[in-house]
């Protein structure tokens, strides 16, 4: 249980390592652009993973699994939109409503991880 408690605090670190790194990098703003998106789409990818590792250790209640899980694909589908523009417009970074819904999905399985 403490596991699911701090994985949170461990992908926000994480995402927060990813965009720090490459900011002071020479790297191309393409490159940078596909970091962040990549960065992005770890923590949500991490956050899903220790969810479904909680549900099929019977730590968490599997109430929550559809809901969940069309956040996920709701992220997805978000995210496949964001690399499409990534590579159309290399200055863009993660797109803010794309990290919102990272955001609410990480939220989301934080809130349905509390309860057993």
């Amino acid at each position: 249980m403490k596991y699911l408690k701090l994985w949170p605090i461990a992908a926000i670190t994480i995402t927060a390592v990813f965009l720090l790194s490459f900011a002071g990098c020479t790297t191309t703003q393409q490159r940078t652009a596909a970091n962040t998106l990549q960065a992005t789409e770890a923590t949500s990818q991490a956050a899903v993973s220790a969810y479904y590792d909680g549900v099929i250790k019977g730590i968490i209640s599997t109430n929550d699994v559809p809901t969940v899980s069309k956040a996920f694909n709701d992220f997805q589908s978000a995210y496949a939109l964001a690399v499409v523009v990534a590579q159309n417009n290399t200055n863009a970074l993660a797109p803010d409503a794309l990290v919102q819904e990272s955001a609410a999905l990480v939220n989301l399985v934080t809130t349905v991880s509390k309860t057993k």
